[in-house]
């Protein structure tokens, strides 16, 4: 019948925007992921000196590693928190003129917290090579780099 065809079209465009949906967020994880990576890379290699002076002081390999993972740790809590309510504000937007029809459910708080504790873990993945990579530093090679 034509209810049954029409119902069956919007399953399959459901299905298809859930497809493209999940693609996407894949990959904007692993853009997000790599640009971590980047920017505590940039972050460790600008503060060679610091690093340096901070194992001459004493400080061991773990309290380097604490300083970077901390680091990224805020980076995480704080983009976590700015992507959340910049996805609801896009999402106020784009959806009422997707649907025509019904009421857009609004804000979802556990949505919210799964998305900063995401975005967190990734954070903090993604900073465990430059973390790993400061810690390692040699402070005399540092120190030689002024």
């Amino acid at each position: 019948t034509a209810m049954k065809q029409a119902v069956m079209s919007k399953m399959q465009s459901i299905e298809l925007f859930k497809s493209f949906s999940l693609g996407v967020s894949i990959l904007v994880i692993f853009i997000g992921s790599l640009l971590v990576l980047v920017t505590m890379m940039g972050s460790v290699n600008e503060r060679t000196r610091e690093i340096g002076i901070f194992r001459a002081i004493g400080f061991r390999r773990g309290h380097v590693m604490q300083i970077i993972l901390l680091e990224a740790l805020l980076l995480g809590i704080v983009g976590g928190i700015i992507g959340f309510f910049l996805g609801n504000m896009v999402a106020f937007g784009i959806i009422p003129v997707v649907i025509k029809e019904g009421t857009f459910a609004g804000i979802n708080s556990s949505l919210g917290i799964i998305s900063i504790l995401m975005a967190v873990a990734l954070s903090l993945l993604a900073s465990l090579y430059p973390a790993f990579k400061a810690s390692n530093m040699d402070p005399s090679e540092a120190l030689r780099s002024l």
